[in-house]
């Protein structure tokens, strides 16, 4: 099915998680953004990456500055905790909840870029009559809760996500960068860390499940090889990979251009994005996953 001859009026982002996805998401979310400025858009994802798109600190909703400069409103989910415990009444509450708060909102067409089962039931369950998703998504079933399965073009799942963006817009749309939020905090916390003499990276060694993850000494060459090209490299590691990001770290043979281990928020690693963004003239964010 073709998109929409009259883009929505209001609109429904389905991007869950997680930090690389939404953050590849996010181009294709600013370029309807630059299209229809005053179109209200809303994103429904997971609560631990909600600061990718507000500021920790910041209002979920309202009007949009530069603490949550993309969307008018964030909406939370938490499907990993659902899913621990289903039949709790506090369970249905937190889902019935979310639910109204997206209803409420009238939302004109929502669209899910994450093409998974659970993307796709959200976003029917939102109650809208045009429901946007890819004609070959990452779990087939989930195409049978879209009104308008898109046949995405391009190889790198930016272009693909921005070839669904202009099937919601009807159009054809500019090509623009991510637009992350400012937090003052998160910032000032990562200039501290990361030297401003040089370019750093990131170097996130966790995965989401064990078919997906590298092993430590892999990336503790890697740390090395990017040390010898003077670039600074970091360490970010979340809960319950303390070990993980040591094993990195022993693995790079202390290499002294890796300035330390940081256990942080997704609000870090946006923060240090922006300190260094507000310091060189020309930055650029890459995401790049290794291949075995």
């Amino acid at each position: 099915m073709s998109g929409l001859v009259v883009p929505p009026e209001s609109l429904l982002v389905v991007r869950l998680g997680a930090m690389g996805d939404v953050i590849h998401t996010t181009p294709a979310v600013a370029a309807l953004r630059s299209a229809f400025p005053a179109m209200p858009i809303g994103w429904i994802l997971e609560q631990r990456w909600a600061e990718l798109l507000c500021a920790k600190y910041a209002l979920r909703s309202g009007a949009r500055d530069c603490s949550r400069p993309l969307v008018d409103s964030v909406h939370i989910v938490d499907t990993k905790r659902w899913r621990r415990s289903p039949l709790l009444a506090q369970t249905r509450t937190a889902v019935l909840a979310v639910l109204r708060e997206v209803r409420e909102n009238g939302y004109q067409a929502i669209v899910d870029f994450q093409g998974a089962l659970k993307s796709a039931v959200i976003a029917r369950l939102a109650h809208s009559k045009t429901v946007f998703g890819m004609k070959n998504p990452r779990e087939q079933p989930a195409q049978i809760f879209y009104t308008h399965a898109i046949r995405i073009a391009g190889a790198h799942v930016v272009d693909q996500y921005h070839s669904l963006a202009e099937a919601v817009a009807g159009r054809s749309l500019p090509k623009c960068a991510a637009a992350l939020p400012h937090d003052e905090r998160a910032e000032a916390a990562a200039e501290k860390l990361v030297s401003q003499e040089k370019l750093f990276v990131l170097i996130n060694p966790g995965a989401g499940w064990a078919a997906k993850q590298w092993p430590a000494e892999r990336y503790g060459e890697v740390a090395k090889a990017l040390a010898r090209d003077g670039l600074q490299p970091c360490i970010h590691f979340g809960p319950g990979e303390e070990k993980l990001a040591e094993d990195v770290m022993s693995a790079s043979t202390g290499a002294s251009r890796i300035r330390s281990t940081i256990r942080s928020s997704s609000s870090w690693v946006v923060g240090s994005i922006q300190c260094r963004s507000s310091n060189t003239k020309n930055t650029g964010c890459r995401l790049a996953r290794p291949r075995s």
